[in-house]
């Protein structure tokens, strides 16, 4: 039986024991980290992070539009930078005033004294099913009418 020749994938030698396709001269050329690789690229790359600008050495594949030192740095640089008009999702200034007014306990009791004075029923159609305390109003035009711009000034209306 004629025993196969195999031979270097690198240089093209042939050899008699290869490993994973290379000769013993070429596989520490490969298989060793640094200048020795002959995938050696040049190293690190110098760069600084985006938040306190501390010089920073990365290595080519960790190397992004932002580089950061710490985790803090990150942390304090998104708090800064996606806030307000910087989000993402911004949608000009629009809040969820309303959404965080209608889940306070006193908006239920303002709420319920309402349908109670009332008598569950709308002095505007004089409707019984389903109500909204705010139908002879939008709840827009409320806030607006007294001027409520923050959940402060929400809990000093009685």
């Amino acid at each position: 039986m004629k025993k196969k020749i195999k031979y270097c994938i690198d240089c093209g030698i042939e050899v008699s024991s290869i490993s994973k396709g290379r000769c013993s001269k070429c596989a520490p050329k490969f298989y060793h980290g640094g200048k020795n690789n002959i995938n050696w690229n040049g190293g690190k790359i110098k760069c600084s992070c985006a938040q306190c600008n501390k010089k920073l050495e990365r290595n080519p594949s960790h190397i992004h539009d932002l580089n950061f030192c710490s985790k803090e740095c990150w942390h304090d640089w998104m708090s800064e930078n996606t806030k307000g008009d910087k989000r993402y999702n911004w949608k000009g200034g629009v809040h969820p005033l309303k959404g965080t007014i209608r889940r306070l306990r006193n908006y239920e009791q303002w709420r319920t004294g309402v349908f109670e004075r009332d008598g569950y029923k709308c002095q505007e159609c004089g409707e019984t099913g389903y109500l909204h305390a705010h139908h002879i109003k939008t709840f827009d035009s409320i806030l607006q009418e007294y001027g409520i711009d923050n959940l402060a000034d929400a809990m000093e209306i009685k």
